[in-house]
């Protein structure tokens, strides 16, 4: 199996004891409603993750400059989680970690479809074996016959996802990504209704989506909705007004990447309204994983777990459900996402 560098090593013990912790203040906080057996009288579900956007950049963990000031109004309203922790720095591990409540060494997704595809290219190929029951595997299209066979690893149907249990209980799903490592190739669309994916998707035409399916979204019924933002990522476009000019092109690139999050930061409120989501809905916002500007010595997001990178926004906003304004302690992961969401809306996996 293809196993990420895991230095340096105090951030990897961080992630793995956040399981034990628990979540009990949100517990303690939240009510439910009376008749919680009832699929009428449970919530709606929407969950946000947002694509490389690391926390010390934003208002909300002191930064000098106001760079998301809707997400940091709903954090003032929310339960929000100062210490949490990705369970990698890749989109795809993290991302099936929120899904499944496993670590990327369980659930078997320990990279992203274009490393595994970079991988190929440079014929630096891990075997995988065919016969492992821990995934699902989906061969490579190769360009040239030269070059080895590679089994990509994805996201395994073995698992029952978060996605898979609203749908079982009566839920409509809806899903939209604009990461190709969330895609139906990746088997990121398992337990959705409707599953809406096009790469690199920016902040405006997801909102535009939602918009215009919003009657599909909603059915007759509560639902559940997960909308992946990809703006921080790579490559970082120039939102102006936001965008300021700098004297440097290293600069330059920090803006835009800064850009890109308040630019984010307005179709995410525009889409909180829109839907109502202040009105008997469970919001979820949290980050898959941060971005290095030469903090280390690199760019990107590479096969490290610095605080840059693995440091998670993460928050759940419910006032109509008793859910309220508080930032616990307690140190917290992608993995305890599903059990308290299910928790909340009085469902068991």
């Amino acid at each position: 199996m293809l196993f990420r560098n895991a230095l340096p090593l105090f951030r990897l013990s961080l992630s793995l004891a956040v399981a034990a912790a628990g979540w009990p203040v949100l517990h303690a906080a939240a009510q439910q409603p009376s008749n919680a057996s009832d699929l009428e009288s449970r919530p709606n579900v929407v969950v946000i993750m947002i694509d490389t956007m690391r926390t010390d950049y934003l208002d909300l963990y002191g930064y000098d400059r106001q760079t998301a000031p809707f997400l940091n109004w709903l954090a003032q309203h929310s339960t929000h989680f100062p210490n949490a922790f990705s369970t990698s720095s890749w989109t795809a591990p993290a991302t099936a970690s929120l899904f499944t409540a496993l670590y990327p060494t369980q659930h078997s997704l320990q990279i992203g479809l274009l490393y595994q595809q970079w991988l190929h290219n440079h014929m630096l190929v891990d075997k995988v074996e065919e016969n492992d029951p821990k995934h699902e595997e989906l061969k490579a299209r190769l360009d040239s016959i030269d070059k080895p066979a590679v089994v990509f690893q994805k996201l395994p149907k073995e698992f029952t996802t978060l996605t898979e249990i609203f749908q079982q209980s009566g839920y409509t799903t809806y899903g939209i990504a604009a990461n190709i490592n969330i895609s139906p190739d990746m088997n990121f669309d398992q337990g959705f209704d409707t599953f809406h994916f096009k790469d690199q998707m920016p902040a405006q035409e997801i909102y535009e989506h939602v918009v215009e399916n919003t009657s599909a979204i909603k059915g007759d019924k509560p639902y559940f909705l997960y909308v992946h933002f990809m703006d921080p990522h790579e490559p970082y476009t120039t939102r102006y007004p936001y965008f300021i000019e700098q004297s440097t092109n290293e600069e330059n690139m920090k803006e835009a990447y800064l850009s890109e999050i308040r630019y984010m930061d307005d179709y995410i409120a525009l889409m909180f309204h829109h839907l109502r989501m202040d009105q008997n809905t469970l919001v979820v916002v949290v980050t898959d994983h941060g971005e290095e500007f030469l903090d280390h010595g690199r760019y990107g997001h590479k096969p490290q777990l610095y605080g840059e990178l693995n440091d998670a926004l993460t928050l759940f906003y419910g006032p109509s459900m008793g859910i309220t304004a508080q930032a616990p302690i307690q140190n917290v992961s992608h993995i305890d996402g599903m059990r308290n969401v299910l928790e909340l809306v009085n469902m068991t996996t």
